[in-house]
């Protein structure tokens, strides 16, 4: 794309994944690609949904047409997404593939680095119950590394509107933002953590659950490790589903996260873990259902 151009591949009748970044495994060959644009250009992958009403699948419950029965891209090699690049529209609706709206992360050679874009506007609908990952879905140990851009407006019929990180998968984040995002039935407006998270920078933000718990996050007994600039702001709960925050360093915001725990932790248990160091200069950065000093110097619960 050169400076000043815009350019945008778009679905037609073609519902499968309209980029396949392929592993070919008898060869031990990884494919690679790179989408981006120079300041004043973009490049857009258009799923071509239309949602009702000209808003967003986050916004109207994932009410559009036409339907497209994968991903736009698929990953088993290298995906980078730089600034410029857009990944919109594309309503993930199938029984079979339904994983993904945006992007689908599969395999442990699968890496995909988000350095700027956006990833907006996807659904993923799998069933009345089920769909991850409105935006990204991690699975199968594949690595998201995403140190910019921004996920954002997207829709998961079951749980990670924004982001769903699957089993065995990996995901860093130290930079970017993940917003307006919403997920249905189970959890994670933002993003729902099967596997651990590693946060140490971006912010995580007006995401929306629906029958489901953990408006930014919902663990699923996976370590969330936190450090930095990390922030999930207090209009997005974190909750804890049997499991800690692991405080790797000094936090600089304040509050980092406003804490949801079930009723499974009664008093003295275990919220925060590390060394007892990042412990003793962190725990009062924490809100507990929206309430201070609920977390003692130790790391643990204190109603």
């Amino acid at each position: 794309v050169s400076e000043g151009e815009d350019h945008c591949v778009k679905r037609g009748a073609y519902t499968g994944h309209l980029f396949t970044v392929e592993y070919d495994s008898t060869n031990n060959i990884l494919g690679s690609l790179v989408l981006g644009a120079p300041a004043g250009s973009s490049l857009t992958i258009d799923g071509a949904a239309e949602w009702v009403g000209g808003s967003t699948p986050a916004a109207n419950g994932s009410d559009g047409s036409p339907y497209a029965q994968a991903a736009l891209i698929k990953v088993e090699g290298t995906l980078t997404l730089n600034e410029g690049a857009v990944l919109q529209n594309n309503y993930n609706y199938t029984s079979g593939d339904g994983n993904g709206g945006g992007v689908y992360i599969d395999g442990s050679s699968a890496v995909f680095n988000m350095t700027g874009g956006k990833i907006r506007n996807n659904s993923s609908y799998r069933s009345a119950a089920d769909g991850h990952g409105g935006g990204v879905f991690i699975g199968g140990g594949a690595n998201f590394n995403m140190s910019g851009g921004e996920i954002s407006g997207n829709y998961a019929r079951c749980n990670g509107g924004g982001v769903d990180l699957g089993s065995a998968g990996h995901f860093t984040m130290s930079g970017g933002e993940i917003s307006q995002n919403y997920a249905m039935t189970y959890g994670g407006g933002g993003l729902y953590l099967a596997e651990e998270f590693t946060f140490s920078g971006g912010v995580i933000r007006g995401n929306v659950v629906g029958t489901g718990l953990g408006g930014g996050v919902r663990t699923a007994g996976a370590a969330f490790k936190m450090e930095g600039n990390a922030l999930v702001k207090p209009d997005n709960d974190l909750y804890l589903n049997g499991n800690v925050i692991r405080i790797t360093g000094t936090l600089q915001e304040n509050p980092a996260a406003n804490i949801n725990l079930p009723s499974s932790y009664i008093a003295g248990t275990r919220v925060l873990d590390g060394t007892p160091a990042d412990i003793a200069s962190n725990y009062n950065k924490f809100l507990v259902n929206g309430d201070a000093d609920k977390i003692d110097s130790a790391g643990l619960f204190t109603p």
